[in-house]
């Protein structure tokens, strides 16, 4: 990737028309941005890409799947807008040729193997035990939440920050903390229950 990011300047610098579209985890697109030699990276013009809208999800799957609008859109809301669920759940609804339980369990199997134990292990135990008060929490309220994590609101503040900048959560809306990807709160309650200690 460096060595792509290097030739991408080359290109930049010949003013050339030419564009580049990132995709993966944020901290290392960030670490790839922050690289001594690629900095033109962090100073170039970005459009950040909101979630895919679950409208046009599920008019696509209606469309690929020839199903009713109404199961279209109950399969979009499982993906949260999320681009790799979007893609992993149609890919096997189409190999299971439908939408079943065992659809659903590898569906949720797959994003836990192949997206969030990548997400969680390169979570530090501050986040991950954020990432748990979030999950465990009486409601999504950030009272509620450090209510349960016994914190004040100065100790969430880095927290809350840093799991939003990893597309993990989502605080846009005030005094309320939620998770972007889908049925990452049943992964965490289960990681968390693995491998830490409140």
């Amino acid at each position: 990737m460096r060595a792509f990011a290097s030739a991408f300047q080359i290109l930049i610098r010949k003013n050339l028309p030419v564009f580049l579209l990132m995709s993966g985890l944020y901290e290392h697109i960030q670490s790839l941005q922050d690289e001594k030699s690629l900095t033109f990276l962090f100073r170039a013009p970005k459009i950040r890409l909101e979630p895919l809208g679950i409208r046009s999800i599920a008019a696509n799957y209606a469309h690929t799947f020839g199903i009713e609008r109404k199961k279209a859109l109950s399969m979009a809301r499982r993906t949260n807008g999320y681009s790799f669920a979007f893609q992993l759940l149609g890919f096997l609804v189409w190999e299971h040729h439908g939408l079943s339980e065992k659809t659903l369990e590898e569906y949720r199997s797959r994003l836990y193997e192949l997206s969030y134990d990548k997400i969680w292990n390169e979570m530090s135990a501050g986040d991950r035990r954020i990432a748990f008060g979030i999950a465990s929490a009486a409601s999504s309220s950030v009272q509620d939440i450090r209510d349960f994590l016994g914190l004040h609101s100065n100790q969430l503040a880095p927290y809350r920050r840093r799991l939003m900048r990893k597309g993990i959560v989502d605080g846009s809306e005030w005094g309320r903390l939620t998770f972007v990807l889908p049925c990452f709160k049943d992964y965490v309650l289960e990681r968390y229950a693995e491998t830490e200690e409140l």
